[in-house]
């Protein structure tokens, strides 16, 4: 068994991914940085002193690529993090778009070519490397943490697609997490409420923080660490 650990690390280049490969790194686990924003993953990847690749989870060339890139200079990967998302935004045109009546525009899915298929890809490759492992320093042969939501568990009228996507979330590892313990693989999420981070503005997390309704950083991290070992 091998007392070093490795990660794999989604939307690394900010918000929750970035946070949560920063604590890893503190607590000695090497990680690979993988996102679609080049120029802040290069920072972070500065930061972090930590190897990267520019990945689109949404394509699974690109995600394979990445991860083997990541399995070649690490060797075995013992956490996956599938962190790379985005918020919601217009799926089908508003009535105020002008868009005619007859016409039939087809919808943006983004949402869920990135929140769902693309963290599918990231757990379906993770399983595969992970049962070509033995089992790591904690008797694991791997473990996954997906980004949950509280929208994943109680319903959110203003935001149907990101809801989606959070429930698909919810429905996989409450599902196939109670199956992967018998590999000695893990799955799990952690579902906060809002998050400060790069999916909207200062203005709207002020006025959820006046509701106590911003979970910090701070909570996700304490998953993390709960999950780590």
């Amino acid at each position: 068994m091998m007392d070093q650990q490795y990660a794999y690390v989604t939307g690394a280049a900010s918000g929750c991914g970035l946070a949560i490969s920063t604590f890893l790194v503190r607590k000695g686990v090497k990680v690979f940085l993988t996102d679609f924003d080049e120029k802040n993953l290069r920072v972070a990847a500065e930061q972090l002193r930590s190897p990267f690749a520019v990945v689109n989870v949404a394509d699974w060339e690109s995600q394979v690529k990445g991860f083997k890139e990541a399995v070649s200079q690490f060797g075995r990967i013992d956490y996956v993090y599938p962190i790379a998302g985005i918020g919601e935004n217009s799926w089908i045109p508003p009535l105020s778009s002008g868009q005619l009546p007859d016409d039939f525009a087809k919808p943006n899915l983004s949402i869920i070519e990135i929140n769902i298929t693309g963290l599918l890809y990231s757990i379906a490759l993770a399983l595969q490397q992970f049962r070509r492992q033995d089992l790591g320093k904690y008797g694991y042969r791997g473990k996954i943490l997906c980004p949950g939501s509280i929208m994943g568990i109680y319903p959110c009228a203003g935001n149907p697609i990101y809801n989606t996507s959070k429930h698909a979330v919810t429905g996989l590892v409450r599902s196939y997490g109670r199956q992967l313990p018998g590999e000695n693989i893990t799955m799990n999420a952690f579902c906060p409420s809002s998050i400060r981070t790069g999916f909207s503005n200062d203005d709207y997390y002020k006025k959820l923080e006046e509701e106590d309704l911003v979970t910090p950083m701070e909570g996700v991290l304490e998953v993390v660490e709960k999950t780590i070992g």
